[in-house]
């Protein structure tokens, strides 16, 4: 009896890449005096996808109007943080009163981190373990020319 097939294994040339990769969101403030200035918030994201909350996105997306709501936009943004700390600051940004983020940055950040997971599965091997280095595979809309 052949053994049952698996799944979502690594080519032999292939690493996975799973380090942690940063990102920052630009904010504004309004001194006493009137004077507004850019604070940019830098957060670390984790290298590995949230997965079960990316299909979550991607299962509402395609049940309805392709809204989504921004409950599952930030649960996407937070779960894809680093750590308890990061998801703190994060939650920190958002409640700010006297702290301006634009309206469309949410999605922008949950579309950018679904495009970098996307597209950064593995990464060539080190030439230690495979000689010849082999570009990692890109995404299927990588492939399909949209990455």
């Amino acid at each position: 009896m052949p053994a049952p097939p698996v799944f979502g294994r690594l080519d032999k040339d292939e690493q996975l890449n799973l380090e942690p990769f940063k990102f920052s969101v630009a904010a504004y403030k309004q001194d006493d005096d009137g004077t507004q200035h850019e604070v940019t918030y830098e957060f670390t994201a984790s290298g590995i996808r949230p997965f079960y909350v990316q299909l979550d996105i991607v299962k509402a997306a395609a049940s309805g109007n392709g809204l989504l709501s921004s409950d599952r936009v930030i649960s996407f943004v937070e779960q894809s943080l680093l750590n308890d700390d990061e998801r703190a600051r994060f939650r920190d940004l958002l409640s700010q009163p006297d702290v301006f983020v634009k309206g469309e940055v949410l999605s922008q950040i949950s579309d950018w981190l679904a495009e970098t997971y996307s597209d950064r599965p593995t990464k060539p091997p080190t030439a230690k373990r495979g000689g010849r280095s082999r570009a990692g595979q890109r995404s299927m809309a990588a492939a399909n020319g949209r990455g």
